[in-house]
């Protein structure tokens, strides 16, 4: 045998291996093809909301809604207790609607948190000027806190939930520099 040929022989050797492994293979019984598998469904966004429909995201956190009521042009709002007893308000915002039907495209959430003298006051609106809330002195030595939730275009639940806890959170730390 020439080198040529057994050159060609080594070369074509795995070829008709690889060839004969697929046919070997396309004979053996393999996993039934299952049915497609269905994609999830596209989660569900909140684009207005109602004075019970928040309630309802509010309560369903464990939050106690104490007050309800309405503004003087008619907007919807909601004081909101936390569980380390600090409160906030939660005002609609771009309303559109009459009464309970009434549907906001923002919510205003906002806070006061009252210092004993100026230098707390300051300490305070250092220690909590994130960049999530608007932080001011309201009058005197009372601090503001404040977050525009915006729900054009829709928010899923959750991230509206994680934006309550968020504020909540600064609040809780705004107290606790009192």
């Amino acid at each position: 045998m020439s080198a040529v040929s057994r050159l060609a022989g080594v070369l074509l050797a795995p070829a008709v291996l690889i060839l004969a492994g697929g046919a070997i293979a396309a004979q053996q019984p393999g996993p039934k093809p299952s049915a497609p598998a269905t994609p999830a469904p596209a989660p569900t966004l909140i684009a207005s909301w109602t004075s019970a429909e928040m309630k309802a995201v509010v309560t369903g956190m464990g939050l106690t809604v104490t007050r309800e009521t309405r503004l003087d042009n008619g907007d919807p709002m909601l004081v909101v207790k936390g569980p380390s007893g600090a409160s906030f308000v939660i005002q609609g915002a771009a309303c559109t609607g009459i009464g309970p039907a009434m549907r906001c495209q923002g919510a205003d959430l906002i806070a006061l948190v009252r210092y004993e003298t100026p230098a707390k006051t300051q300490a305070a609106i250092e220690r909590i000027s994130y960049p999530v809330v608007n932080v001011a002195v309201d009058e005197g030595n009372t601090v503001s806190i404040s977050r525009y939730i915006i729900f054009d275009e829709g928010i899923h639940r959750r991230n509206l939930e994680a934006n309550l806890k968020v504020f909540l959170a600064i609040l809780d730390e705004a107290r606790s520099l009192q």
